[in-house]
């Protein structure tokens, strides 16, 4: 009996001895989850006209969305940068040539694990003429990330999702600009944006 416990114990000692080995020196793992926190939008309008010729309008539209980066596991990732992309879908992100970079510099950032950070960047979409009455977009973040091994990892996150709509405008018979309104939504549920390793899952 005494033996059968004893070696149930050395069985047991010898299992937890090669976790905390394998914990403290192979566990390789991250899980970078994404959470949009908030998305603010502003529309700027240029307006001009050439004699009796139709009026040209221009509309330039900037968003700056907040995002939250947790990064749970053993292993450090690298942010080389943070891009905002067209998608040519309007339901799910899928990447295309348009893509803008935020507004200022970018330095490499290191996301530790274990770690909670929130960030905040300004992009603009570029001019838009008054060509159409409603229109809808979906722009998503484009992360560049560098993990441990470096390998390179270009995830894309949901993060601005605007209807456009044009209302025309006319002041004592002579017609303006029209009104541009940008309709902004975003997800609000955290997204699993990188992971790797055996026990990242939990």
């Amino acid at each position: 009996m005494n033996g059968g416990f004893s070696l149930a114990m050395s069985i047991g000692a010898v299992i937890a001895s090669g976790m905390t080995t394998y914990l403290s020196f192979f566990d390789a793992r991250y899980t970078l989850t994404a959470t949009i926190a908030s998305v603010a939008g502003q529309v700027q309008t240029s307006s001009s006209r050439s004699g009796d010729g139709p009026l040209d309008v221009t509309y330039r539209t900037f968003f700056t969305p907040t995002f939250i980066l947790s990064n749970r596991g053993t292993r450090p990732l690298v942010m080389t940068n943070v891009a905002l992309t067209k998608s040519s879908d309007t339901a799910a992100c899928v990447a295309t040539e348009e893509v803008r970079q935020p507004f200022g510099e970018q330095q490499p950032l290191i996301l530790e694990p274990g770690t909670v950070s929130d960030f905040r960047f300004e992009f603009g979409t570029g001019p838009m003429t008054n060509d159409f009455e409603k229109r809808s977009e979906l722009w998503c973040l484009q992360f560049t990330l560098i993990d441990h091994r470096g390998e390179r990892i270009e995830p894309l996150l949901k993060a601005v999702d605007v209807d456009f709509t044009l209302t025309p405008v006319v002041e004592d018979g002579v017609e303006q600009a029209p009104n541009l309104t940008a309709e902004v939504d975003f997800s609000r549920r955290p997204e699993t944006v990188a992971q790797s390793g055996l026990l990242s899952i939990f």
